[in-house]
């Protein structure tokens, strides 16, 4: 299940992955910071996969689909967020009204799961076998760096499934 959440993760972050094309230049790693450019670490796995041209395109429509979907989603989901915290702030909270927004953050959150999957499904089919595996191996390499970096900061170590709680 934690490789799922790992996986989904990944590929909701895709549309970072596949915005830089294959000869991004940055450079992994906490000493480089963040790219200004809002490409992310993805880069680099982009030029790992070596996608050829036809493959580009279509992963590049790919993200765009991806991202308006994921947009509308996001908006859904902010606006429900923000309707909780204005019911859990109210002097006197009515029940209802919080499982009745809890219950729509629930359904959105598994719309926006169900999205990830669909992706994750239509990006595989653009990979070959080779590119698939280097990606699989990829997302195996960040996640276990997302656990050591989190379960070193105290967070999240135990959702992550981080050495702290092995």
């Amino acid at each position: 299940m934690k490789r799922l959440y790992t996986v989904i993760l990944v590929i909701g972050l895709s549309g970072a992955l596949f915005a830089a094309g294959p000869k991004g230049d940055w450079k992994q790693g906490p000493q480089d910071g963040p790219p200004k450019d809002g490409k992310g670490m993805m880069v680099n796995m982009v030029k790992d996969l070596d996608l050829n041209k036809d493959q580009l395109e279509k992963v590049e429509h790919l993200r765009k689909d991806q991202e308006k979907d994921g947009r509308e989603l996001g908006k859904e989901l902010r606006s429900r967020h923000q309707a909780l915290r204005k019911e859990l702030a109210k002097s006197e909270i009515n029940d209802d009204r919080v499982n009745g927004i809890v219950n729509q953050l629930a359904d959105d959150q598994k719309k926006m799961l169900l999205e990830h999957v669909k992706y994750a499904k239509e990006y595989k089919k653009i990979l070959t076998p080779e590119q698939q595996k280097k990606l699989n191996d990829h997302i195996d390499k960040m996640e276990k760096q997302m656990q050591e970096r989190h379960a070193s900061e105290g967070l999240m170590g135990g959702m992550m499934g981080g050495p702290k709680h092995r």
